[in-house]
C-alpha cells in the first residue's frame, strides 16, 4: 500500500470511528452540563448563557457525530449518495458553523460580563438572556450564509459537494476567509484580551480585599464574593481553552482557500485541527467541576440523588 492510499485509509478511519466516538462523549458531556446548569440554586445570569451555550454545543456535537456518513470512504459504500452529501452541504457546512459562531459570541458576551464585574461597571446589563441569545444566533446565521452559498451538490457518476460558482469567485473566497478570520482570530482574540484583563483586575481586587481582611463584611458577603470569583475564574479558563480550540480550527478554513482538497499537508492539518477542537470542547464539564465550587456542589448532589439514593 503506497503512502497516499495509507493516508486515505487513516483519514477514513478517523472520520468513521474516532470522531463519532469523541462526538458521542461530547453529547454526553453537554447533556450533563445541561442538567447541572439548570439547577435552581444557580441564579446568576451567566448560568443562563452557559445553558444556551451547552445547547449550542450539544447541537454541534450531534451534527458532527454523523460525519461518518459522507466521510467513511473505504469503510462503506454510501458516502457518495445524495443524503450523506446533503448532510455535508447543509448540516455540516452551514448549521454546524452557526452553532459554533453562536457559541463563540455567547462566550464573548460572558467574558465581557465578567470583565465588567471585576471593573465594577454596574450598567452592563445582559439579563434578557433568551432575547440576546436569539439575536446572536440570528447574527451567526447571517454571517455564515457565504459558507452555504460557496458550496453546491454536483452529480457526475456520483454525488459530491463542490465549490459553487460563487465559491470559486474572488468575492466568495474572500467572504469565507473573512468569516474564518473573524471567528477564529478577531473574536477569539477579543475573548483572550478580555480574560487577561479580567485576571489582572481580579488579582488586584483580591489583593486589596486580602489586605483589608474583609473588614466590615459578614460571612454571607464573603461567601458571595468567593462564589463570584469562582465563576469569573471558570469563565476565564473556558476562554483560554476555547482560544486553543478555535485558533487551529479556523486556520483550516483559511487553508481551504489556499490548498487543493487533495493536498496531503492540508488533509492532515484539517483532520488534526478537527480532533483538537472536538477534544478541547468536551472539557467544559471538567472546568465546571474543578473551577467552580457551586457547580461542583450541584454535581455531587446529582450523583447522590441518582446513584446513592439506595
Amino acid at each position: 500500500m503506497n503512502s497516499s492510499a495509507s493516508l486515505n485509509t487513516t483519514i477514513d478511519f478517523i472520520y468513521t470511528f474516532v470522531i463519532p466516538s469523541i462526538c458521542f462523549c461530547g453529547i454526553l458531556a453537554n447533556a450533563l452540563n445541561l442538567f447541572i446548569l439548570n439547577d435552581p440554586s444557580l441564579k446568576n445570569v451567566i448560568y443562563k448563557y452557559l445553558v444556551i451555550n451547552a445547547i449550542s454545543n450539544l447541537f454541534y456535537y450531534t451534527i458532527c457525530f454523523f460525519i461518518f456518513l459522507p466521510r467513511c470512504g473505504s469503510f462503506c459504500t454510501i458516502s457518495h449518495s445524495y443524503p450523506p452529501q446533503f448532510y455535508l452541504y447543509l448540516f455540516y457546512n452551514y448549521l454546524k458553523n452557526i452553532a459554533s459562531y453562536a457559541s463563540i459570541l455567547i462566550e464573548l458576551l460572558v467574558s465581557l460580563q465578567r470583565l465588567a464585574f471585576v471593573l465594577n461597571i454596574q450598567n452592563f446589563n445582559i439579563n434578557k438572556s433568551c432575547f440576546i441569545s436569539m439575536v446572536l444566533i440570528a447574527i451567526s446565521s447571517i454571517l455564515n450564509l457565504p459558507l452555504l452559498l460557496s458550496k453546491s451538490i454536483k452529480f457526475t457518476s456520483h454525488y459530491l459537494v463542490v465549490l459553487s460558482e460563487f465559491g470559486q469567485s474572488e468575492l466568495g473566497k474572500s467572504l469565507v476567509i473573512v468569516i474564518s478570520v473573524t471567528r477564529g482570530f478577531v473574536l477569539i482574540s477579543a475573548i483572550l484580551v478580555a480574560n487577561v484583563v479580567t485576571v489582572i483586575k481580579l488579582k488586584q481586587r483580591m489583593d486589596i480585599k486580602r489586605s483589608m481582611r474583609f473588614a466590615g463584611q459578614s460571612r454571607l458577603e464573603q461567601n458571595e464574593n468567593k462564589a463570584s470569583r469562582n465563576l469569573t475564574l471558570m469563565v476565564v479558563v473556558m476562554g483560554f481553552l476555547n482560544f486553543c480550540a478555535y485558533l487551529p480550527n479556523s486556520a483550516a478554513y483559511i487553508m481551504q482557500e489556499m490548498f487543493e482538497p487533495n493536498n496531503k499537508f492540508y488533509r492532515i492539518y484539517l483532520v488534526s485541527s478537527n480532533l483538537i477542537f472536538l477534544l478541547v470542547k468536551t472539557s467544559d464539564v471538567f472546568v465546571f467541576y474543578f473551577f467552580n465550587k457551586s457547580l461542583k456542589k450541584v454535581f455531587k448532589k446529582m450523583l447522590s440523588k441518582y446513584f446513592c439514593s439506595c
